[in-house]
């Protein structure tokens, strides 16, 4: 692929993600928890938009949580949340979710430096949370543009990153 081409692909990128978190922002106005209320003030936000819209919402959120989906933040997230016996790939893609719910700067931080997340405030809050947050989108779309459509979107989960 031609390297202007790849610039290009980039900053499209980075601009998807950063329309997803504006819109997490949006969200942690209402409520900052990360899980079920979040989850409802997402999908609050997300309600206005088409099915198109809310669907490359979740695909750029996917690859948020994949982009995190490391050892290194396994790791972290391990020995903070459950130090001998580690979150399992379930909680671990929940506590993604979480933690992209935190916002960007959240976010940011722990994708440069995994060690970060022992920092972020009410970490241990999150730990086990973030599934109803990780789904708004999901459950939106499959509203908006059926069941049959939901289910060609992708995963949120990630299973064997350990």
């Amino acid at each position: 692929m031609p390297a202007g081409r790849r610039e290009r692909r980039g900053r499209g990128a980075g601009r998807r993600r950063r329309g997803v978190l504006v819109l997490v922002g949006a969200s942690r106005s209402v409520a900052e928890d990360g899980d079920v209320r979040q989850a409802r003030a997402l999908r609050g936000v997300l309600e206005p938009l088409t099915a198109q819209q809310v669907g490359a919402f979740h695909r750029t959120f996917v690859r948020m949580s994949r982009a995190l989906a490391t050892q290194q933040v396994a790791e972290a997230a391990d020995a903070t949340c459950l130090p001998s016996v580690g979150l399992g790939d379930d909680l671990f893609s929940d506590f993604r979710s979480w933690l992209i719910g935190q916002g960007e700067d959240a976010y940011a931080a722990v994708l440069a430096d995994p060690d970060a997340l022992a920092d972020l405030p009410g970490v241990r809050r999150g730990c086990g949370m973030g599934q109803p947050f990780g789904a708004a989108a999901y459950v939106e779309y499959a509203e908006k543009a059926g069941r049959s459509a939901a289910r060609r979107l992708p995963a949120l989960e990630t299973i064997g990153v350990r």
